[in-house]
């Protein structure tokens, strides 16, 4: 399994168990980061200095049982492609990976095809003297830039006045892989398939408890499954299928379509991924429908078609916090909540993530805000502790 940055989450041993695999993981990031948490099968842990190369190639070509090449990555998307078809082995990641990979042209081809974006410029090279009047004339403020490839929230920064603009243009200045796009409010939510050769299956959909910028600000971001008879749960599967053919439905893969419901724009897509989310939201997945994306993504892979049959489950929710553990432990062992809940430690320091399941969605969403309710109190009450 190639990684670079994306963590593996538990879908990894569900898709290959010890019993009928032999799985190491080759990496070209930090060793210490590869899984999500401590509930991830421990697989052989390979450092590289590049996936794409003929090291890695001669490696596989010496391996003397049948072998094969997966990834849940968005970063070794391409590598894997390459390594697959130079082992002579089917490719079975998007047909046409480009459009997937590069947000510019992900943009464009969901304009053709009638679907709401922010509206954008497009930063190649960085030119501060020219593109500066054009991003704030055509977007305004705040505005976000972002890396035209890329994922997991990473390069994205944002801009709230002329003055931070500025200073990111000239830090940036000649390079060429940037965007500007406009900022959004309003709820944001993502859609989840698999798609097997044109054949779209839609899996769930689910509301992000606030944007996914708050995790750069360390805030608690999670989600949670919605009813089906939410309003945007059928707007949202046929969104993301929508996009799937925009993009290109070739090949066998699972999606991951994030979109705001706006005010005065209806459903405007933000990005969308040829490959299972990270987080945990294959997790709720898994509980709400059964079918583990992380799991069906990498089966899929290996030319396995892995069962799409819905069961009727609990709803589920997830949260990432930037706070130890033990700390949240105490803090919901403290509060009168609905849910079951586990919560897990991260392979980042301090940092939590919690899976939520309850009968009743109103009882996640109530849940969710009285645990971040508690933990500020608790925060608040150590300062001044602290303070004393």
């Amino acid at each position: 399994m190639l990684h670079a940055r994306q963590a593996i989450g538990s879908g990894l041993a569900r898709a290959f168990p010890p019993s009928d695999w032999q799985v190491e993981i080759w990496t070209t990031g930090d060793p210490t980061r590869v899984f999500r948490d401590a509930t991830a099968a421990r697989f052989p842990v390979h450092e590289i200095g590049d996936l794409g190369g003929d090291e890695l190639l001669e490696r596989a070509r010496r391996c003397e049982t049948p072998l094969e090449v997966v990834t849940n990555d968005e970063y070794c998307l391409e590598a894997c492609a390459s390594l697959r078809r130079r082992l002579g082995l089917a490719v079975r990641l998007p047909t046409d990976l480009g459009p997937w990979l590069d947000k510019v042209t992900m943009k464009r081809r969901l304009a053709d095809a009638s679907i709401a974006t922010p509206p954008f410029v497009n930063l190649s090279p960085v030119r501060p003297r020219n593109v500066g009047p054009k991003v704030l004339g055509t977007l305004g403020l705040p505005v976000v830039l972002k890396p035209a490839r890329g994922a997991n929230n990473r390069g994205i920064v944002v801009c709230r006045s002329e003055a931070e603009l500025a200073a990111w243009l000239r830090q940036h200045a000649g390079e060429d892989g940037w965007f500007a796009e406009s900022f959004l409010t309003g709820r944001l939510y993502h859609a989840n398939a698999v798609v097997i050769e044109g054949d779209i299956t839609s899996v769930q959909v689910g509301r992000y408890t606030r944007p996914l910028l708050a995790l750069g600000d360390g805030r608690p971001v999670g989600s949670l499954t919605l009813a089906d008879d939410h309003p945007v749960t059928v707007a949202g599967a046929e969104l993301g299928t929508r996009v799937i053919r925009a993009l290109g439905d070739g090949g066998s893969f699972v999606t991951h379509v994030e979109f705001f419901q706006t005010p005065d724009r209806g459903l405007a897509v933000i990005d969308a991924a040829a490959r299972a989310p990270g987080g945990l939201v294959s997790e709720i997945a898994a509980v709400r429908t059964g079918i583990h994306l992380e799991a069906v993504n990498l089966s899929l892979q290996v030319g396995r078609r892995p069962s799409l049959q819905r069961q009727d489950g609990p709803f589920a929710a997830w949260l990432w916090l930037s706070e130890d553990p033990a700390l949240v432990r105490r803090v919901w062992g403290r509060l009168a909540l609905r849910s079951v809940a586990t919560v897990r430690a991260q392979s980042t320091p301090v940092a939590s993530a919690m899976l939520l399941v309850s009968d009743r969605v109103t009882d996640l969403a109530r849940d969710l805000r009285d645990l971040e309710r508690g933990l500020r109190a608790e925060r608040g009450g150590a300062s001044r502790r602290a303070g004393h």
